[in-house]
């Protein structure tokens, strides 16, 4: 009814309501891309839900949660509660972020959506970088009698706020590290730190700001707002010239990242790239190391409850507890056997082994 979905993801029996009988129906909400609405859901417009979200329940309050990325919207005795950060250690996110762009089907050469797939990116990790922030001022503020702090509409447990803040640090840390790996695994022959630090130098500081997300193209702010002036002024006058304009940003897509992502950095740390030594560089590297292999094995814990005791009801119908098991690993196979875990247990080898290579390199700079 009314709303803005993107990557979404329905439960049976969704439902929304935007009428308050008193004007008529003219409420909206906004769902950020990859929310998970539970079956037989509900929630009363106008509300957003920040990206990667997932709603169980009835919610017949209005809130705002854009703030808070890959949270728990959950319904509790008629009380909607957040828990922020916990939707990055499901398997669930995971999987959706990879199976998106597997099942781009699209045959053309000249792709006319212009989508960017990333589940990091400086849009949602602009988002988290707002949503620590306000937690610690929540925390700061909070009575210890308090159990819960309510922030526009939402219920946050105080006890949570820390946690969730921790979790939300964790995903800064894989970011960071994982876009300065990138670019510094595209720099071949280094000799100097002098060297290292001149090809990792940022472009357009315009770029730095905000990021929105633009029907699946997530683009910084300002560019979005020149196109629109282009074409309030008359300076893109066909579907074509919009078009091209747009392609633009798409293309620079991974320069513009890379200069957001260094200057959050750089404010990270309070220290800028000139002043990075050999051990900011390690210490980035060691991080992102430390965080991605602790993401992937929470993961794969959460992957893991997939082969419980529970997921085993309806095998073996009218056998003992051994047919059941092999009934079981017939169909579904075993946790150790597992594509997806394999996958993770080998991604995290993999950087280990990167992580390795780029300390060693890095020390070997004069």
């Amino acid at each position: 009814i009314a709303g803005l979905f993107s990557f979404y993801n329905a439960g049976s029996g969704t439902n929304q309501s935007n009428h308050m009988y008193k004007l008529g129906p003219v409420h909206q909400g906004i769902l950020e891309r990859g929310s998970k609405t539970g079956s037989f859901s509900y929630l009363l417009w106008p509300c957003r839900i920040g990206a990667f979200t997932a709603v169980i329940g009835k919610h017949y309050a209005n809130f705002d949660t854009t703030e808070f990325p890959f949270s728990y919207i959950a319904d509790e005795e008629g009380k909607s509660v957040l828990t922020p950060a916990m939707n990055l250690l499901t398997v669930g996110t995971r999987r959706d972020s990879e199976k998106w762009s597997s099942r781009d089907r699209r045959k053309d050469s000249v792709k006319l959506d212009l989508i960017i797939f990333d589940l990091l990116n400086p849009y949602t990790v602009g988002k988290i970088m707002k949503g620590v922030k306000v937690l610690q001022e929540l925390y700061s503020t909070a009575s210890k009698d308090q159990e819960f702090v309510t922030y526009k509409g939402i219920n946050i447990r105080r006890l949570l706020l820390r946690t969730s803040s921790k979790y939300y640090e964790m995903a800064l840390k894989i970011y960071f590290g994982k876009t300065i790996v990138e670019r510094i695994a595209q720099v071949l022959e280094l000799k100097s730190m002098a060297e290292l630090k001149r090809k990792l130098k940022s472009g357009n500081e315009k770029v730095t700001g905000d990021w929105i997300d633009v029907c699946g193209l997530i683009a910084p702010n300002f560019l979005i707002e020149e196109v629109l002036s282009k074409v309030d002024n008359g300076k893109i006058q066909i579907l074509n010239s919009l078009q091209d304009e747009l392609k633009s940003i798409f293309t620079s897509y991974n320069a513009n990242s890379w200069t957001w992502c260094l200057n959050a950095v750089e404010t990270k740390l309070n220290l800028k790239l000139n002043d990075w030594t050999k051990e900011t560089f390690v210490q980035l590297i060691d991080d992102w190391k430390q965080n991605t292999i602790k993401l992937n094995n929470i993961i794969a814990k959460d992957a893991q409850k997939e082969f419980d005791a529970i997921a085993k009801i309806g095998f073996g119908i009218d056998g003992d507890n051994e047919t059941k098991q092999k009934d079981f690993e017939a169909v579904r196979g075993t946790f150790e056997k597992n594509k997806f875990v394999n996958q993770l247990n080998n991604e995290s080898k993999a950087i280990e082994q990167k992580a390795s290579e780029l300390v060693s390199l890095v020390r070997s700079l004069t």
